[in-house]
């Protein structure tokens, strides 16, 4: 495939969707690796699309797996929609082959990929962490804000008053105020505390930054903050296995069991619309089931 095809569908990911640097790189990746069996942009059919990801996957040897499962072909058909739907859009193709295409279904894990309450302590409080990274982690636990959305944080981005962070580069490119707890707000002071005896706190200073006390690369927080959800420990020998996008699902969880109405819930995560919020609801079940069982 053409790389300037790649190169302008990489600068799309970055600017208008708010993609990080790994997952645009992924993108990249299974675009290159499908390309090598078929001519993505001469494609027209949806079952076409479908054929080369399955044939694709089962002689792929290498980076990611030696067979594609389920889930990897899953999110490759995530990667093709997009892909075309920006080639549509471009009009680069006169025929979108994935348009009326259902796509592959991932399998659902047994357990909710989310934070349980009784796992912040170990995830967040560990002694091990810098004073940084305990700041970081329970930013994300109060906001639920995205890791691209915390790496792009600047220092005039806070706003300790009126107890909220402001995101300037959402996906898609939208902007909101995203609030947090007063246990957040006293932390945050404390590291403007620290951050004022090593360099002047300006507005467009970034929030987090690597040891240099400069601005980290994409994808470095990202990385950090799983190797933190995953780390063993000797109550937890297996870690809790969870991504750290698994914040914004506690944060969401919490606020449903609240009975926090799901438009505010929408506003303070930043879904496009309300249908998104079903992605969480699996999680309540159990809830569900000790409320029905009292009220017997």
């Amino acid at each position: 495939m053409d790389s300037v095809i790649l190169d302008k569908f990489a600068m799309f990911l970055e600017k208008e969707r708010g993609f990080c640097a790994s997952t645009i790189r992924f993108y990249n990746d299974a675009l290159r690796i499908l390309s090598q069996h078929d001519d993505l942009l001469s494609l027209r059919e949806y079952s076409q699309v479908s054929n080369l990801i399955i044939k694709t996957g089962e002689t792929r040897k290498g980076k990611y797996a030696d067979s594609w499962s389920q889930n990897m072909r899953a999110k490759v058909a995530s990667v093709c929609a997009t892909f075309y739907n920006w080639l549509e859009r471009e009009g680069t193709i006169p025929v979108n082959p994935m348009k009326n295409g259902h796509g592959f279904r991932k399998k659902r894990s047994p357990e909710a990929n989310w934070i349980k309450e009784k796992d912040m302590p170990h995830v967040i409080f560990n002694p091990k962490y810098d004073f940084q990274t305990i700041v970081m982690l329970i930013l994300l636990w109060d906001t639920g804000i995205r890791i691209s959305e915390l790496e792009a944080l600047t220092i005039g981005d806070v706003n300790l008053e009126e107890g909220f962070v402001f995101i300037r580069s959402g996906k898609g490119g939208s902007s909101r105020r995203a609030v947090f707890t007063d246990e957040c707000k006293n932390y945050l002071k404390m590291y403007f505390d620290m951050l004022k005896l090593h360099y002047d706190c300006s507005p467009e200073q970034p929030l987090f930054t690597n040891e240099a006390w400069q601005k980290p690369m994409k994808g470095t927080l990202q990385k950090q903050i799983f190797r933190i959800c995953n780390r063993p420990t000797p109550k937890k020998p297996k870690g809790i296995k969870v991504n750290p996008h698994a914040f914004r699902h506690a944060l969401a969880i919490r606020m449903l069991n609240k009975g926090v109405a799901p438009l505010l819930i929408q506003k303070q995560l930043g879904h496009a619309n309300l249908s998104q919020l079903s992605t969480y609801t699996h999680a309540t079940v159990a809830d569900l089931r000790k409320h029905m069982y009292s009220a017997a």
